[in-house]
């Protein structure tokens, strides 16, 4: 494993010895026996002419997100020949195996897998149409020139992927373009089979995730800005777009068994982030001074404030430009808790919930760098009882 992946120069494994090689920093667009991966290669051919036996761990999906294209593919048949002709007696392909359905063409992966590395001569190409065509249908075809669209990208000898991949950015927005019309028309060929069309919609999650992650707020509110006539009126309609996809996204992969966002990431954690990202791309509209609050929104002023050691970590100042002509300033060389607004029990305004809470602030400074701000959201209480996360989400 990594730096001692290669093979000694004296010593010799005993035949009842075996030896495990692992792959982690190859590049899985490429054959591994491949120019490539000469390294990796030649670990494997140095062990081979000193071993009796050797064992592989071998990667083949993207453990940084399980739910993006992995444009592995193409030489999955060829590396697991390459391992055969080289005294591999045993091979573990490590996939997602987090997900029991819901990833990255799981299931073609898995059978396509099985079957290549139960004989190893198999012609990958036609063992994949055969599984397309069988389980997806007359979607099948389409799915195939979707698949090597995606993995077309690995024959560009500049292009290089890991197995920690964390976002999608080498895919352009051309392919993604094209992803979209191929998955248009595989969801076409099968929009009367209930069965199939469930399965190429799942297949099609991690296309919409790409969308999620490179979605623009302000490519978008510029194009709605003009439609519209304000910014605030384009912001509410971006986030309300936004987040009915990352909705839709989040219910599909739950309902498909999407349990897993990346290697030790459970998909619930990561869900909130995902649903929220809009409120922090798009600014909120906050009311002006005087002016009517939205309906079950709570203005706090800083006469609600617990201030700690006023004089020396805050002080309460008169500020023209705040909405009731006071603030709270802290200086710049503590980091304490000076101010805090604690929910007070018997309050009414606070029933309810999920909260989204929106901090106004100025930043007077004689330097660019550096942090501007520390906040926090806790639940209570905090005085030292102690308190359950669960029950204050």
């Amino acid at each position: 494993y990594q730096y001692t992946r290669h093979p000694p120069k004296t010593v010799r494994p005993g035949p009842n010895v075996l030896v495990r090689l692992c792959s982690i920093e190859c590049d899985f667009t490429k054959p591994l026996e491949s120019a490539a991966n000469r390294s990796f290669g030649d670990d494997l051919r140095g062990w081979a002419a000193v071993a009796t036996n050797l064992f592989v761990w071998n990667y083949v999906t993207n453990f940084a997100n399980y739910m993006q294209p992995h444009p592995n593919m193409t030489s999955l048949g060829a590396d697991i020949r390459f391992f055969a002709a080289n005294k591999v007696v045993g091979l573990f392909e490590q996939g997602d195996s987090y997900n029991p359905a819901a990833g990255d063409f799981l299931q073609l992966r898995t059978w396509l897998l099985a079957h290549l590395m139960w004989r190893p001569e198999s012609d990958q190409s036609d063992l994949t149409n055969r599984f397309l065509n069988g389980y997806y249908g007359a979607a099948g075809p389409h799915l195939r020139r979707y698949l090597d669209l995606i993995n077309g990208m690995g024959q560009d000898p500049n292009f290089r992927l890991g197995c920690y991949a964390a976002d999608a950015g080498f895919i352009s927005d051309a392919i993604l373009a094209q992803a979209d019309a191929i998955f248009d028309q595989a969801a076409a060929a099968v929009a009367a089979d209930d069965v199939l069309s469930r399965r190429v919609r799942r297949e099609r999650l991690i296309i919409d995730h790409v969308h999620l992650q490179r979605y623009s707020f302000s490519r978008r509110m510029a194009e709605l800005r003009a439609t519209l006539g304000s910014d605030q009126a384009a912001g509410r309609a971006v986030r309300a777009e936004y987040r009915e996809a990352a909705q839709t996204f989040c219910d599909l992969m739950r309902e498909e068994g999407g349990t897993y966002i990346r290697e030790g990431q459970v998909f619930s954690s990561y869900e909130p982030g995902l649903l929220l990202k809009c409120e922090a791309a798009v600014p909120p509209y906050l009311p002006q001074a005087g002016e009517a609050l939205p309906q079950g929104a709570v203005d706090i002023q800083q006469d609600r404030f617990q201030l700690f050691h006023p004089g020396e970590w805050v002080d309460l100042v008169d500020d023209p430009a705040a909405s009731d002509g006071k603030a709270a300033r802290l200086p710049g060389g503590h980091t304490e808790w000076a101010v805090q607004f604690h929910i007070p029990e018997a309050a009414p305004e606070f029933d309810g919930g999920p909260w989204r809470c929106y901090f106004v602030c100025r930043l007077d400074a004689a330097t660019k760098a550096g942090t501007a701000l520390q906040y926090g959201v806790y639940p209570g209480p905090i005085n030292g009882a102690g308190f359950d996360l669960a029950d204050d989400e």
